[in-house]
């Protein structure tokens, strides 16, 4: 592609940012998040679409950072951070919900992630060129929308899934939220000596890891994001995770920690990404225990990104209308996940969960 013809798809694609960050407000409807918020998520969002366009493939349907308005009376501005490899989309079902309620809602790209894939002899190929190769880029994402929610007026609240929940409890340090779900978040991997050992070695450290046909199944299926990264790039994302609990285990923190119901924690039996004695020990550290009514544990069938539709699409998530309810209930109300009265091994609250699938089956939808 010559140079003129990539310059007129980045000024159409800026033409079309500009469009989304005015925003689209129905008559009768209260002012929503406030200019100086509202200006910073759109210089935010035209520097995103300029890199991901200007010498790269662009970025995919499900991953351009997105803000939805709210309906109705202003209540506040929620931001949703996805997980690794994954994308925004993550929270489409969530998001009219949020909206309706009273939210306009924040949903940016994590960095690096979505650039468009590119194919060769019938095969794909995840462009991973952006994805951040050292932990800095995360703590100044982290940074950025700090400031864009430190402005945003009315309640401030966030959700993060996976790393979008590393990402939350490290934005928690510096900002105060009104509530933030971290749902099942990145704290240690599986394979976190595996990353840090490899990442030393030359030549290695370039090696790319991949999620398998799995993933390309999502892929066609509809899921937005990457099938792989690089092992330099992992051990990053994984550096950056593990840092949370040494910084909020630090005694010059604990005067931060968060009061009773500002912080809600899910966790969920066997994570097959997570190792879930790390989330409770993020728990721990942020003011959680054994005892509260602001963390619980999900059946082992939830697995990772149990909220998001696109992943793992063709089992059946019958705890999926359950849940998203439940989400929506804490993150706009203050309404803790209702625990089923039982624990686990270790101590720690289950989840109450209704459904079954005998009951809600999603398996034809």
């Amino acid at each position: 592609m010559d140079l003129l013809t990539r310059a007129l798809e980045v000024v159409a694609v800026l033409a079309m940012h500009s469009a989304f960050v005015c925003g689209v407000r129905v008559p009768g409807e209260s002012e929503g998040i406030s200019l100086e918020s509202r200006e910073r998520w759109g210089v935010y969002r035209r520097d995103v679409l300029i890199n991901y366009f200007y010498k790269n493939p662009g970025i995919q349907r499900g991953c351009s950072p997105t803000l939805d308005e709210h309906q109705g009376e202003y209540k506040g501005t929620i931001m949703l951070l996805h997980g690794f490899t994954a994308c925004p989309q993550q929270f489409d079902l969530l998001v009219p919900e949020l909206n309706a309620a009273g939210f306009t809602t924040l949903r940016p790209v994590l960095p690096g992630t979505g650039l468009n894939w590119t194919s060769h002899d019938g095969k794909i190929y995840d462009k991973l060129d952006l994805l951040p190769e050292h932990e800095q880029p995360y703590r100044d994402f982290g940074k950025l929308m700090n400031e864009i929610m430190a402005t945003a007026g009315g309640e401030r609240v966030m959700m993060g899934m996976s790393l979008g929940g590393a990402l939350a409890a490290y934005m928690r340090l510096w900002l105060n939220y009104d509530r933030i779900l971290i749902a099942n978040p990145v704290v240690r991997g599986h394979y976190n000596t595996y990353f840090n050992v490899a990442n030393w070695i030359p030549g290695v450290r370039s090696w790319e890891q991949t999620r398998g046909k799995s993933c390309e199944q999502e892929r066609l299926l509809g899921r937005a994001g990457v099938c792989g990264f690089l092992i330099k790039q992992g051990d990053a994302m994984l550096d950056f995770s593990f840092q949370n609990v040494r910084k909020w285990g630090r005694k010059s923190r604990a005067f931060e920690k968060p009061g009773a119901g500002s912080v809600h924690f899910t966790f969920t039996e066997d994570d097959p990404e997570v190792q879930t004695k790390s989330v409770q020990l993020l728990a721990k550290r942020m003011g959680l225990d054994t005892g509260s009514k602001y963390i619980c544990g999900l059946p082992k069938a939830f697995h990772n990104s149990w909220l998001s539709p696109f992943d793992k699409p063709t089992e059946d998530k019958y705890w999926l209308n359950e849940m998203q309810q439940k989400v929506l209930q804490y993150l706009a109300h203050g309404t803790a996940l209702e625990q089923q009265g039982k624990k686990d091994a270790s101590g720690w609250p289950k989840c109450e969960v209704k459904c079954t699938p005998a009951t809600c089956s999603r398996a034809h939808v």
